[in-house]
């Protein structure tokens, strides 16, 4: 990459949306908390910034386009932490694989997406409707206790790396939240999961993560690659 390239990706991507949140910021900051049909808690405003699932997971691939994602989603935290008490909700959302004109389109049957859906639990790509929707949300009164946050948009994706067949990972789901923690229990095999969780003992380690870390014991299972 020249850094012609690196130069325009920051502007585009990070310099813009610090520009943009500056401004709105400092707009929303003279006007009077309002309330809206949709909630009974007045707001000066609310941001959505779009980031997108490069700013939950590293790609190999694309450092700098990573890099600007990520500062983005940290744009979004530390601005909605300095401005809550002001009345300003900010939040980013994280679409995964969509149908742009960035990505293009896989026409249905097209088999030359598996590699690029492979780690999407719904195995197709979202459409930009579905993305406005969740940008909609966001901003809307009916996220009124929303913010400091991102929303990932993506179909179930993997978002701590590339899924593979070596390792099996346990997964716990908080239903309220929709919080998905990553534990450390690994598994060399399908069976071996399926063997450890049948087990008396694992009742005992999904009641400590209950306690511990305040989450429901439900299981979801992801292949990883092995790593170390």
């Amino acid at each position: 990459m020249s850094m012609k390239e690196f130069d325009k990706l920051i502007n585009v991507n990070l310099r813009g949306v610090w520009l943009c949140q500056k401004y709105q910021i400092e707009q929303m900051l003279k006007q009077e908390p309002l309330k809206t049909n949709d909630s009974s808690h007045a707001m000066r405003g609310a941001i959505a910034n779009a980031a997108s699932m490069a700013g939950l997971r590293g790609y190999e691939a694309l450092p700098v386009y990573t890099a600007t994602k990520h500062g983005v989603v940290g744009l979004t935290r530390a601005d909605a932490l300095a401005f809550a008490k002001q009345h300003i909700r900010i939040n980013a959302g994280c679409p995964g694989i969509i149908a742009t004109p960035m990505l293009g389109e896989l026409p249905k049957g097209d088999s030359s997406g598996d590699a690029l859906l492979r780690d999407v639990a719904q195995g197709r790509q979202g459409t930009p409707e579905e993305v406005a929707e969740c940008f909609v949300w966001l901003v809307s009164g009916r996220a009124s206790y929303v913010t400091a946050t991102t929303l990932a948009v993506n179909g179930v994706a993997n978002v701590w790396g590339p899924m593979g067949l070596e390792k099996w990972t346990l997964y716990t789901l908080n239903k309220e939240t929709g919080y998905v923690a990553k534990c450390v229990l690994v598994f060399s095999s399908e069976e071996a999961f399926n063997k450890a969780v049948a087990s008396e003992d694992s009742k005992e380690v999904m009641g400590d993560m209950k306690n511990y870390c305040d989450v429901q014991p439900v299981i979801l299972v992801g292949k990883e690659e092995a790593s170390g």
